[in-house]
């Protein structure tokens, strides 16, 4: 059996795959966006045969290897990876399975907001944005101390991450 930490290593391993290949394709080419969609789209459908976490009204759930995951969030989002799949899948225009992917993990497309205010137009849209990552509240406001090489220190995220956030999802962005 694998470990939800397992599951989500290969969820976002699919999705940076999907997202960086698309980014090397021509943009006109729809046969070339539709294989790389559908071949991960079947990658995605394998992962979520994996074990679940089980969560009560009672229990707070935490991963023990990633602490400031929201794990009922997390199960909530591979539930819309699996419903998406299910449903038609992530074939057609890249703004549109773009738009899934943002909210199969609880995130409104906000591409007019401004950063660090909820904007998530650069979501799985250039090299560095490729994951999703859904992760407790109270790790929202976590700032990078520098641990973090190519990213901003004091990156201030956690506004940002709750007006992006949809709360159907449970808590936490």
């Amino acid at each position: 059996m694998r470990s939800t930490s397992t599951f989500l290593f290969m969820f976002f391993t699919i999705v940076s795959s999907l997202a960086m290949a698309l980014q090397g394709m021509d943009p006109n080419s729809i046969v070339s966006r539709s294989t790389a969609i559908r071949v991960t789209a079947t990658n995605i459908a394998a992962a979520l045969t994996l074990p679940t976490v089980s969560t009560s009204a009672t229990t707070v759930s935490v991963d023990s290897e990633y602490p400031g995951t929201a794990v009922p969030r997390m199960l909530a989002a591979r539930k819309r990876v699996g419903d998406v799949f299910s449903n038609g899948g992530f074939d057609g225009d890249w703004g549109d399975v773009r738009r899934k992917l943002l909210w199969c993990g609880g995130l409104r497309d906000l591409p007019d907001a401004a950063p660090g205010q909820g904007y998530t137009g650069h979501a799985f849209n250039d090299f560095n944005h490729v994951d999703l990552t859904c992760m407790a509240e109270i790790a929202a406001d976590n700032e990078n101390d520098g641990a973090v090489a190519g990213i901003a220190v004091g990156n201030r995220l956690g506004t940002g991450i709750r007006t992006a956030s949809l709360p159907e999802l449970g808590a936490g962005g």
